[in-house]
């Protein structure tokens, strides 16, 4: 009888979110404001993602910040075609640049560009980061020192690469367990099932500082590479102003934060070496 209660009092509880969701937009809140409900649950229950005349009010700002979007029962396709895209294009933006490899016969934006048509504003280096048990106890300091050990590492990730790419200079090779995520990996780590985890630096920084004491992060990062803005060659004004921008926030102290936005969902201040 209780379950039943449960169950009642659920769907009651949806229908009540639901309707909630249908007036809130009815009286006419635009569904991209930060504020509200995210764009996609929009979709699902029949709005618009971007309303006519978004574009044109988000251009009267200096910069917009694009919170974290996604919902597990939105068809793929909406938000980036509906979002990014539309932001993107609308928006004139040139270039979402990342460090990124280019593959043969593959088309991308990027592909036959350079610096002869792109300027690049550097504002972070960010590499690769060791995790391993609080006092080091294998010693390890870079690549090398993994030979022999067990790591743990996401699947699918730039790091696994590095890792079979390792084990062609070892003479004993790294056993590399994999896991669906890097938590996973991490916790395989501190339960004793490997002796390192291997992530982006920023990742490593903020699972050591979070780990109660009972790990640490191996310094100095591993072949760090630029992050970075890039800008449409000509574009003076625009590389200055983001130049100018990137730096105040550097002299104001708050670099961290940024920093805390890019990578920490927990609003937890993370440590990085390199700025």
């Amino acid at each position: 009888m209780f379950l039943l209660h449960l169950y009642i009092g659920l769907i009651k509880y949806q229908i009540m979110r639901n309707w909630s969701f249908d007036l809130h937009y009815l009286l006419g809140r635009p569904p991209w404001d930060t504020k509200v409900t995210p764009p996609e649950v929009v979709e699902l229950i029949g709005g618009e993602v971007l309303p006519p005349g978004a574009l044109q009010t988000l251009k009267g700002f200096h910069a917009i910040y694009l919170g974290a979007i996604g919902h597990p029962e939105v068809k793929p396709g909406i938000l980036e075609t509906g979002i990014l895209l539309s932001l993107r294009f609308g928006l004139d933006q040139y270039i979402n640049l990342r460090p990124v490899k280019l593959y043969p016969n593959v088309e991308t934006p990027l592909a036959n560009k350079g610096p002869e048509e792109i300027d690049f504003v550097a504002y972070i280096s960010v590499g690769t980061g060791i995790v391993v048990p609080t006092g080091n106890p294998n010693n390890i300091q870079d690549l090398d020192d993994l030979c022999g050990l067990t790591v743990a590492v996401q699947v699918g990730t730039i790091q696994e690469q590095m890792l079979n790419d390792q084990n062609e200079e070892c003479d004993e090779p790294v056993d590399i367990v994999t896991f669906d995520t890097n938590p996973l990996a991490v916790e395989d780590l501190r339960t004793g099932g490997s002796d390192a985890n291997f992530s982006d630096f920023p990742v490593a920084a903020e699972d050591a500082a979070q780990s109660d004491g009972d790990l640490e992060v191996v310094e100095p990062q591993i072949d760090p590479e630029p992050y970075g803005v890039g800008i449409r060659k000509g574009s003076t004004e625009l590389k200055d102003a983001i130049t100018d921008a990137i730096q105040a926030i550097r002299d104001s102290g708050r670099a961290a934060i940024v920093r805390v936005c890019a990578f920490d969902k927990r609003d937890v201040p993370i440590s990085v070496s390199s700025v």
